[in-house]
């Protein structure tokens, strides 16, 4: 932008001039920049409305999901396992005993003085196990097999179903290759390991469970093993998945004796998702009630007082609520829940709402859960202002052209007032030089006058 500072030649108040010129003018860009911010202003406000709406859409969704209603409360007085329990699991009381835990199949082969030992040269290592299944794994056919090389293959290799390390247990040969099976149980085992391609590396590896080499120590698998109620239960693994439905065992360790295991309804998931639907719905009210709502005695509005698209918001919140509860045997206050007449919020008596549940939970979760629940209600009305072509994300999308349009025409306006305040001061610094040698011919006339009349004076 041009600068002003050669006027005042003259000694008229031009650069005065000039700045209350600039002022006037941008008095229209202030008016622009009004827009602008008006417009920003509603864009936020709809991103704060968007951000309720998720908020009660969200708690909508937990309080529809059938577990919420289905939860289970675990009373396990065991440390030998753990119970979790899942909906479908039938409350009552079961009689655990732990017989056993699974546990790995772990074969020590004979030692060798050092690890870095060679043992021939390649091969490949045969393993079969308990189940029929059968793995190969490869060694470097290029450098010389030693323990350390059998183990980084084998550990390599997640589908061999080993994994190896190399313990020193002192004495003359102190350096045995370890191997523990990676799954628990009994079909997990390794029944037999030859070496194809290696003869030095067979004698030291070769192995068959039925008649283990002498020098092979061989800790067995197991099974774990439970009686429930009564009735022996194997498994493979530590961790038994639907012993019941709904119901699964983490071993621990084998117990002294029988246990009672107590699964019961639990309705606290039920209650703490009915308080966050309620929770949610009136964050939604309170942020309507501060961007809305109209200031009676101050005569002043708030950024969305009388928005068409927050009026929609409210009005189709409350159908939605209104139609899925006019059509089930609950009201609101059946459930305790009950109104604020002057907030329109929701107050919720977590006694009633227990005494409801343990009553009435089938209907209760009838109520909010299942395609034509209220949950699914109210989400598909939010939905409908959130969604990606919501109504919500169309005004904004509109916003943002509305302001991107603003900014434009600002600086064009801008541009247009820098351009005229240009031929402003050019004009202004032409008059400027005028007037500034106007004045100095003025006084040199002056001063010719002066002396002509001091001249004429002394001729007299």
């Amino acid at each position: 932008m041009a600068t002003i500072s050669s006027l005042g030649l003259s000694g008229l108040p031009l650069d005065d001039l000039l700045n209350n010129l600039r002022t006037n003018e941008r008095q229209a860009l202030a008016l622009i920049q009004t827009r602008a911010d008006q417009a920003q202003t509603r864009l936020s406000a709809y991103g704060q409305l968007k951000s309720a709406l998720v908020a009660f859409q969200q708690a909508s969704q937990e309080v529809g999901q059938i577990d919420s209603f289905e939860a289970i409360r675990v009373h396990n007085p065991s440390e030998a396992f753990e119970a979790r329990a899942v909906g479908q699991a039938t409350p009552g009381q079961y009689a655990v005993h732990v017989v056993q835990i699974a546990r790995h199949q772990s074969i020590a082969l004979p030692g060798i003085a050092e690890r870095d030992t060679e043992l021939g040269v390649g091969g490949r290592i045969h393993i079969t196990l308990a189940s029929g299944a059968s793995y190969g794994v490869d060694l470097d056919p290029d450098q010389p097999a030693t323990l350390k090389s059998v183990v980084a293959a084998l550990n390599a290799d997640p589908d061999a179903g080993l994994q190896a390390t190399i313990l020193n247990q002192g004495g003359d040969a102190p350096h045995q290759l370890l191997l523990s099976t990676r799954q628990t149980g009994t079909q997990a085992a390794v029944s037999q390991i030859s070496i194809e391609g290696n003869e030095t590396l067979a004698a030291l590896l070769d192995f068959d469970a039925a008649q283990p080499d002498e020098g092979v120590i061989v800790r067995a698998a197991q099974d774990a093993l439970i009686e429930f109620n009564g009735v022996m239960v194997h498994s493979p693994s530590n961790t038994l998945e639907n012993v019941i439905d709904g119901l699964t065992l983490t071993l621990a360790r084998p117990s002294p004796g029988t246990d009672t295991l107590t699964l019961a309804p639990d309705h606290g998931r039920a209650e703490q998702a009915i308080q966050a639907f309620v929770d949610g719905y009136n964050g939604l009210q309170r942020t309507l009630r501060q961007l809305s709502a109209y200031d009676a005695q101050k005569g002043q509005a708030h950024v969305l007082t009388g928005d068409a698209l927050a009026r929609s918001v409210q009005a189709q919140v409350r159908k939605t609520l209104d139609t899925a509860l006019g059509a089930s045997e609950f009201s609101l206050g059946a459930l305790g829940i009950t109104t604020d007449p002057a907030t329109g919020e929701l107050r919720l008596d977590p006694q009633k709402l227990g005494q409801v549940l343990a009553e009435h939970k089938p209907a209760v979760q009838a109520l909010f859960t299942g395609p034509t629940g209220l949950a699914a209600q109210v989400n598909d009305t939010i939905r409908a202002f959130v969604g990606e072509d919501g109504l919500i994300n169309q005004s904004s999308r509109s916003l943002d052209r509305q302001i991107s349009a603003i900014q434009a025409q600002y600086q064009q306006a801008s541009a247009r007032i820098d351009q005229r305040m240009e031929t402003y001061r050019r004009q202004f610094v032409a008059l400027d030089r005028m007037v500034a040698e106007m004045n100095s011919l003025s006084s040199y006339l002056t001063q010719q006058l002066d002396a002509l009349g001091t001249i004429q004076s002394s001729n007299r």
